[in-house]
């Protein structure tokens, strides 16, 4: 039996997906994965087209596909995990049924889960009621309130939590899965007749709530949100600060941007994991096409690339650059600091194209770099991308 069946709703980026599965695999290896993947998956800007991701996808242990394809849009997503339970019940069994989004990775090896009935925070300072940013679009929902008049309840059961790594025991989910569909029922709602809010972050809490106060609960979703953050990325340090455990009860985090080349993406695979050649050799992919087809789409964006001298040279001879070349070495100030000046005045004045000589500190110049603006900006050319 699985301990943890995690269910992730995905729309874009094959490539991206796949390294998130590597990813759990490798920090929460016995876990099972079921795919919702939406009836408008991007394939257009993916490395892949449909056969050849379902074929690779096939070839991962206890990772399934669930057949029912919706489309999905911002907010309002229940259904997909309902429908990713109700397959994957059909099919194999496991204890608990975990809420995931196409935009975290694990950053710590995930233990299985234990006594608990339900686990999802619903003290978080953005979700506490009436602040909550969504709370008038709740007041407004017919079917939230359709579902709390089945429980005899009032406004003040409603609750609400983020749902990324949330959990739930397999039976328990079951209910409130039922509880959902009995007044929710999405294939039958005219999409004009729906108030648009992410109805994950309150259906399914409310509903655990009300079927049972007394349940079990942590209060302790695994994965970490930087709710305090501009957009929510999480900081490299905060990042590293889960990694080594110094954050209780956290072992996954969002946002990594959906991008196979991202830093902080790049960061976790090759330096707090150890499972970036997995990806690329899976993906299949070589280094020609990926940056052929990242110049043909944005050639007029300026890019800080960061590697070794070696495998810069090689994408400025490959490429043809005939922007402006700038090769700058990482350079250490008095106090034995990186000097990351250079490269952001050289991008303040406009330098189309800037590589940034460094075999070290990547992490931290990444850092440093997206404190300043430039995440969108940022390419790393390391060796694993010239062998891929």
């Amino acid at each position: 039996m699985i301990n943890n069946m995690i269910s992730i709703p995905v729309h874009e980026k094959t490539e991206v997906v796949i390294d998130q599965i590597i990813n759990y695999k490798f920090f929460c290896p016995n876990c099972g994965i079921v795919l919702h993947i939406s009836k408008g998956f991007d394939y257009k800007n993916s490395f892949h087209n449909e056969k050849e991701f379902m074929f690779i996808l096939a070839t991962f242990e206890n990772v399934f596909v669930n057949p029912e394809h919706f489309d999905t849009n911002f907010a309002d997503i229940v259904h997909t995990h309902i429908s990713n339970f109700e397959y994957i019940s059909k099919i194999v069994d496991f204890e608990y049924f975990s809420l995931a989004s196409s935009n975290d990775l694990f950053v710590r090896n995930m233990p299985e889960i234990k006594n608990c009935d339900v686990n999802f925070d619903y003290t978080i300072k953005v979700f506490r009621l009436p602040n909550w940013v969504y709370y008038n679009h709740a007041l407004k929902d017919k079917y939230l309130h359709d579902i709390l008049s089945y429980f005899g309840g009032t406004i003040s059961d409603i609750k609400n939590s983020q749902i990324e790594g949330s959990s739930y025991k397999k039976e328990i989910f079951q209910e409130i899965a039922r509880v959902i569909n009995k007044f929710y029922r999405y294939k039958e709602v005219v999409h004009q007749e729906r108030i648009i809010y992410p109805r994950e972050e309150v259906y399914y809490q409310t509903v655990a709530y009300n079927l049972n106060k007394e349940f079990i609960n942590k209060k302790s979703n695994y994965t970490f949100v930087a709710w305090n953050h501009h957009e929510l990325f999480p900081t490299l340090q905060e990042i590293h600060d889960i990694a080594n455990g110094r954050v209780s009860g956290k072992y996954s985090v969002k946002r990594v941007l959906r991008n196979i080349n991202d830093p902080v993406r790049f960061t976790i695979g090759n330096f707090i994991g150890n499972y970036r050649t997995q990806t690329l050799e899976t993906i299949k992919i070589r280094l020609e096409k990926v940056y052929r087809n990242f110049f043909n789409a944005v050639s007029s964006r300026r890019r800080i690339f960061i590697g070794s001298k070696e495998n810069l040279r090689y994408i400025a001879e490959l490429f043809k650059i005939k922007t402006t070349e700038t090769f700058i070495e990482y350079q250490l100030d008095d106090k034995n600091q990186i000097r990351t000046d250079i490269i952001i005045s050289n991008m303040n004045n406009n330098c189309d194209a800037l590589f940034v000589i460094c075999s070290r500190f990547y992490p931290v110049i990444a850092d440093i770099l997206i404190q300043n603006g430039f995440r969108e900006n940022i390419d790393f050319i390391d060796g694993y991308l010239l062998m891929g």
